[in-house]
């Protein structure tokens, strides 16, 4: 098994996509977007190092440790309020994501053991149930379909095998049924992040393989990429209207920098150009 063979092998077969899992995990056409967020380029590195959302004009959703040490989900209702604990988990809370109706909570826990799980819940704590649960795996970062319907999420299935190297894959969760799959015909591919554009057309990830930032199109089957370059510090963002990715890495712009700064960087999607923003 040779991880960039692989790689190459599934861009060129349009990311690989499993046409029985396209079958069965058919995206419905009717697409609800939600009103964008305007944020800058420090509230993106706030975010990316503290992991926080709005759920509405006024709040706030964070994580953060409760009084005995375990990370837990908080919702700050308005400025100058007292947040309100949403999770109380034995467990440590590693991520959540919120639904294009911002109505629903998905969030993952991770216990010692090596098993984890992906729980739903209100945005008010209300209604707590289990989306999917993974005794051998770490499953998280569960990324929304814009018509809520479906996420693809991160898996690292627990091996006791000294001769293969643990990777994230992508996954599908059909969050109806509970049926879950790779997403790629080879389910050893390892990716992560991924990230569903606003219209529902693209799914972009990273290939761990490359290093290489990727956007798959759900419609006609094309695939983009960028590479990262030495090290991706800021997971890829969508704009408002599908047609660019904000993603960030620690390489230098050009020749002539040296100081390893962070930049952020867009990738326009129609012509393949790169626009650095700058470092930090």
């Amino acid at each position: 098994y040779a991880p960039v063979v692989s790689a190459l092998v599934v861009i060129g077969l349009g990311a690989g996509l499993t046409w029985n899992a396209w079958n069965s995990f058919r995206f419905s056409q009717t697409v609800s977007v939600v009103a964008p967020l305007q944020v800058s380029a420090n509230a993106i590195l706030a975010r990316a190092t503290r992991s926080m959302s709005v759920t509405s004009s006024s709040s706030l959703l964070y994580i953060a440790s409760d009084s005995a040490g375990d990370d837990q989900l908080f919702l700050l209702a308005e400025p100058g309020g007292l947040p309100v604990q949403l999770t109380h988990e034995s467990s440590s809370v590693t991520g959540y994501s919120l639904s294009p109706d911002r109505k629903t909570l998905l969030y993952s826990t991770f216990d010692p053991n090596g098993s984890s799980s992906i729980w739903s819940i209100n945005t008010d704590g209300s209604n707590r149930r289990l989306a999917l649960a993974c005794p051998t795996a770490e499953c998280n970062s569960a990324a929304w379909y814009p018509d809520g319907s479906r996420v693809a999420y991160e898996r690292l299935e627990n091996t006791s095998d000294s001769a293969s190297v643990p990777r994230f894959t992508i996954w599908w969760l059909n969050l109806g049924t509970g049926a879950t799959q790779p997403i790629f015909q080879d389910a050893a591919f390892a990716s992560t992040a991924p990230q569903f554009s606003p219209d529902g057309r693209w799914l972009s990830y990273v290939s761990a393989a490359s290093n290489t930032l990727m956007a798959f199109n759900l419609k006609d089957g094309r695939s983009l990429s960028v590479a990262l370059g030495s090290q991706a510090s800021i997971p890829e963002t969508w704009s408002p209207n599908s047609d660019a990715l904000l993603y960030g890495n620690a390489s230098p712009s050009a020749s002539t920098d040296t100081s390893g700064a962070l930049h952020v960087k867009i990738f326009w999607l129609a012509s393949g150009r790169i626009t650095d923003l700058g470092g930090a």
